[in-house]
């Protein structure tokens, strides 16, 4: 069960992105939410059934279940808690 590996691993965020924002996503987010996790889903990374769900499943996590914001504002913020963190690499 992903709860008891997380909790064994004193993980108490969870990072999200994924296809069907309005559904999926959007349930990961309230389960993760009741279980007392702290909830970031990534804007750019997610993608919802259309445009108007996608916007209203980003609009109820950012009123009632946690973060949303962009993959590069994240990485940025884990940069300057964590300078050592390896750069990107180019390909």
């Amino acid at each position: 069960d992903l709860d008891f590996l997380l909790r064994n691993q004193r993980i108490e965020t969870v990072v999200l992105d994924g296809g069907f924002t309005d559904c999926c996503v959007l349930n990961t987010a309230f389960d993760a939410n009741n279980r007392n996790y702290r909830v970031i889903v990534l804007q750019d990374l997610v993608r919802g059934t259309d445009e108007p769900l996608e916007q209203a499943a980003l609009a109820m996590v950012s009123l009632h279940l946690g973060l949303v914001m962009s993959s590069a504002d994240l990485l940025a913020v884990w940069r300057q808690r964590a300078p050592n963190l390896p750069k990107e690499t180019q390909t």
